[in-house]
C-alpha cells in the first residue's frame, strides 16, 4: 500500500486542483484538427505533470491506479477528426476520472508520519536548483553554495549513465529540505509564447508535492510564461539575465523556513 507523503488534506486539495484543470481542458471547444493536435498537446503536459505530482505526494505509484493521457507524439492513429476527437475526450475523461477515484480513497493510504513521526515532507539536507539550458541556475547555486554556504542538489550533478530518470528525481527529492526551480523562456509554443522546458515543469510538480509551496520556490523570467499550476503561487520574478536580483528574497525565504539563520 502506498504511503502519502504529505497530509491527506494538502493531497486532496493537489489533486483536485488537477481534476479542475482537466475539465477545464475537456470542456474547451475544438473545432478542427490543428485545434485537436493542441489539444492532445495540452492534455499530454497535464497528464505528465499529474504523473509526476503523484510520484511527489505517494510513496509508490504502482498501485494508485491513475490512467495516464496517451502521449500524442504517437497515440492516436487518425481514423477522421470526429472519431480522433472522440477518442481524445474518452482519454482525457478516463484519466480525470482515475484522478477522482485516488482522490476518494484517500483515507486509505497511511501517512509516513503514521509510522515513522519523525519524519516529515522535508527530510533532507541540500538546497535543489531545476533549471534548463539558460546558465542562470549557476549564478544562483554559486549564491546559495559558495555565499551562503548551503549543500546543493541539481540533476546533472550526478551523471545520469546508468541511472532511470524516476530513480534519480526520487533520490533528489528524498535529499532535499528545499527547491528552488528556475523558469526562463526556452521552448517556444505554436502560439508564439515562450515556455520553460518541460523538465522544469515537471521538477516544479514533484517538488511542490513532496515539500510544499512554501519550500518548492518559483524563480520566474520575464517574458516566461506562467502556467496555471502555479498561477498566484510562491514566485520570484526577475528579468532576462538579472536573476542576482532574487537573491536577497531568496535569502529571505531560506530564513523564513529556518533552513539559514
Amino acid at each position: 500500500m502506498p504511503k502519502l507523503l504529505v497530509n491527506k488534506e494538502e493531497a486532496e486539495a493537489k489533486i483536485q486542483a488537477r481534476i479542475v484543470e482537466g475539465k477545464q481542458l475537456l470542456g474547451q471547444p475544438i473545432h478542427s484538427e490543428d485545434e485537436l493536435k493542441e489539444a492532445q498537446k495540452k492534455g499530454g503536459r497535464w497528464s505528465e505533470y499529474n504523473e509526476d505530482l503523484l510520484l511527489g505526494l505517494f510513496s509508490d505509484m504502482s498501485t494508485l491506479r491513475y490512467r495516464p493521457v496517451s502521449s500524442p507524439a504517437f497515440a492516436y492513429i487518425s481514423r477522421g477528426f470526429p472519431q480522433d476527437l472522440d477518442e481524445y475526450r474518452e482519454d482525457m475523461g478516463n484519466s480525470i476520472d482515475s484522478l477522482v477515484g485516488i482522490c476518494e480513497r484517500l483515507e486509505l493510504f497511511p501517512g509516513l508520519s503514521d509510522e515513522y513521526p519523525h519524519i516529515s515532507g522535508a527530510s533532507g539536507t541540500k538546497v535543489f536548483i531545476g533549471h534548463g539550458h539558460s546558465p542562470d541556475w549557476r549564478e544562483l547555486k554559486e549564491f546559495i553554495h559558495e555565499r551562503l554556504q548551503l549543500p546543493y542538489e541539481e540533476f546533472n550533478r550526478v551523471t545520469p549513465a546508468g541511472l532511470a530518470t524516476p530513480n534519480r528525481l526520487t533520490e533528489m527529492l528524498d535529499r532535499a529540505c528545499m527547491a528552488f526551480l528556475v523558469m526562463t523562456a526556452e521552448d517556444e509554443q505554436t502560439d508564439g509564447t515562450l515556455h520553460a522546458r518541460e523538465n522544469v515543469i515537471h521538477e516544479a510538480g514533484l517538488f511542490q508535492g513532496r515539500l510544499g509551496f512554501k519550500r518548492a520556490i518559483i524563480l520566474l523570467e520575464e517574458g516566461c510564461e506562467e502556467f496555471s499550476n502555479i498561477h498566484g503561487l510562491g514566485q520570484i520574478p526577475f528579468s532576462k539575465g538579472k536573476i542576482k536580483a532574487t537573491f536577497e528574497e531568496v535569502r529571505q525565504v531560506l530564513e523564513r523556513e529556518g533552513i539559514i539563520k
